[in-house]
């Protein structure tokens, strides 16, 4: 009888402290758009690629050099240049980049509609046109349906898939390689392992998450009852935990700290890149017409 051994990459966790315990990183990216805070974050050579939800004809993509990025305080980039707006690209949440042997691609959810992620799509990065906001097509290479949000670790071939509800979490991790093909080949690919983790509170809103090495970085953050200027409920907390790939908890939910209680953040988008953990936050001020802004922090 053929037994399958299941082989997970090697590697510690990136530890972190939590807390205070940060230091920022390429802040107070303004959006293209007022209104609009980032929904996800990804980086690929000397760039860093930002997603916000666009109404309409689909999602903003922005590309910018990170070395360009203000990182006082202030304005900073206000991203008016290369944005690329993809249609039925929904939310946009929660981008990764792989770079392959046979080109460069970007991973990202896909739908008509904003609040229902019905896909998850790879696009060759090449065929984005980035300028002064243009509209275009998706011009995917494989397409996935029934998925809410992904993380690929191209290092190691891993992709990990995240459905579920608020207080339910699933992850099913394949091969990459496997998955890819098997989308093409119109089959199901099997997964490495899947497991679910109770939040024990439908509270928690998925943020995000990154898989890097044997680890799984979850993060999210909960909401008070009170609404801000706009009406958009106020962010509370922001945590992050860690988890093998076969679901063992290794890092509990731990509170990461906000940068300045003078404004309101919530979490949007989290990446490991070069053995570091970057979160999203978006900072918005506390008073009527607030603006707000994307933030990039690198924990410590």
């Amino acid at each position: 009888k053929e037994v399958k051994v299941i082989v997970f990459p090697s590697g510690n966790y990136i530890s972190f402290q939590g807390g205070s315990n940060y230091i920022g990183y390429k802040t107070n990216m303004l959006l293209q758009r007022e209104g609009a805070v980032m929904q996800s974050f990804a980086f690929n050579d000397d760039y860093v690629y930002i997603t916000q939800q666009q109404a309409g004809a689909g999602a903003a993509f922005s590309k910018i050099k990170i070395d360009s990025v203000t990182n006082l305080l202030g304005e900073g980039q206000k991203f008016k240049n290369n944005v690329a707006i993809i249609r039925d690209t929904g939310h946009a949440a929660n981008i990764d980049i792989e770079v392959a042997d046979d080109g460069t691609y970007l991973w990202t959810s896909c739908s008509t509609d904003s609040a229902d992620v019905a896909y998850h799509c790879r696009i060759p990065l090449k065929s984005v046109q980035f300028g002064n906001a243009i509209v275009q097509e998706q011009n995917y290479n494989i397409k996935v349906s029934g998925s809410n949000s992904i993380s690929v670790d191209e290092k190691n071939r891993t992709i990990v898939v995240m459905t579920g509800s608020k207080r339910y979490h699933k992850f099913s991790v394949y091969n990459l390689d496997d998955y890819i093909n098997s989308a093409r080949n119109g089959t199901k690919a099997i997964a490495l392992s899947s497991f679910s983790i109770d939040k024990k509170d439908s509270k928690y809103h998925r943020q995000g998450f990154s898989v890097y090495g044997n680890y799984i970085y979850d993060y999210e953050g909960n909401y008070t009852n009170e609404k801000d200027s706009t009406g958009n409920p106020v962010p509370y907390d922001i945590f992050l935990s860690v988890y093998t790939l076969d679901g063992k908890e290794v890092v509990g939910r731990t509170k990461i700290n906000y940068p300045d209680e003078n404004y309101y953040w919530e979490p949007e988008g989290i990446q490991i890149y070069n053995n570091k953990i970057y979160i999203g936050m978006g900072r918005i001020e506390k008073k009527s017409n607030p603006r707000k802004t994307a933030n990039i922090y690198v924990l410590k």
